[in-house]
C-alpha cells in the first residue's frame, strides 16, 4: 500500500463536482510545498486526504481559482421559502458561515435568538500551553524556530498535526492495521 505525506490545500477548477478526486500529483504538490516551511513533514507518512467542492461567488471581471473570492453568501430563497443555501466561504470561515447560516434560520422560524457559537473556543483557538520539554526533538525544534514570528500560530498547528499524526501511527500499530 503506498503511503503519502501531505500538507495544506490546492485549488482547481472543476467541471463537476460529483466527481472529484485526489491526485498523486496533488499529494506531491502539497508535500514538497509544505515541507519547505516544516521539513519534518517530508519524513512522514499520510494517514488519508479528502477533497471537497466549494463553489464560488462569480464576481466582475471573471477572476477564478485563486483570485476569485473567498466571501460567502447566505440566501433565503423565495421558492421554497424555506430553502437556505450558503455559496463561497472556505475552510477558515466555516464558524463564521455557520453563524451567519444559524441566525437566517432562526429568523425564518420565528426564534428571537442570535447564534452564540463566537462565545465558545475551538481548539487551537486560545494559547496553548505545551510543556515542550515532553515532546519529540522534531517538533520542539519547529515550535521554537516559530517562536514570536507572526507564523508562530502556523508553526504550533503543524507541531500539534506532527503529534497527532504520531499516535495515530502508534494507535494503527497496536491495532495491528499498519
Amino acid at each position: 500500500m503506498a503511503r503519502y505525506r501531505s500538507w495544506g490545500t490546492t485549488a482547481v477548477i472543476i467541471e463537476d463536482p460529483d466527481n472529484i478526486t485526489i491526485t498523486k500529483d496533488d499529494i506531491e504538490f502539497l508535500t514538497s510545498e509544505g515541507s519547505q516551511m516544516v521539513p519534518a513533514l517530508a519524513r512522514e507518512s499520510i494517514v488519508r486526504a479528502y477533497a471537497s467542492v466549494r463553489p464560488l461567488i462569480s464576481m466582475p471581471g471573471g477572476a477564478t481559482g485563486r483570485e476569485a473570492t473567498r466571501d460567502f453568501m447566505v440566501v433565503s430563497h423565495e421558492r421554497p421559502r424555506n430553502l437556505v443555501s450558503v455559496i463561497g466561504g472556505k475552510f477558515t470561515t466555516g464558524r463564521l458561515v455557520g453563524e451567519r447560516l444559524a441566525d437566517e434560520v432562526s429568523k425564518m422560524l420565528g426564534v428571537n435568538r442570535v447564534s452564540r457559537t463566537k462565545d465558545y473556543t475551538l481548539f487551537g483557538g486560545a494559547d496553548l500551553n505545551i510543556n515542550i520539554k515532553d515532546l519529540d526533538q522534531d517538533i520542539v525544534s519547529i515550535i521554537k524556530s516559530f517562536k514570536g514570528s507572526i507564523d508562530e500560530e502556523r508553526g504550533l498547528i503543524a507541531s500539534l498535526s506532527l503529534i497527532l499524526q504520531g499516535i495515530t501511527r502508534r494507535s494503527r500499530s497496536l491495532i495491528g492495521w499498519s
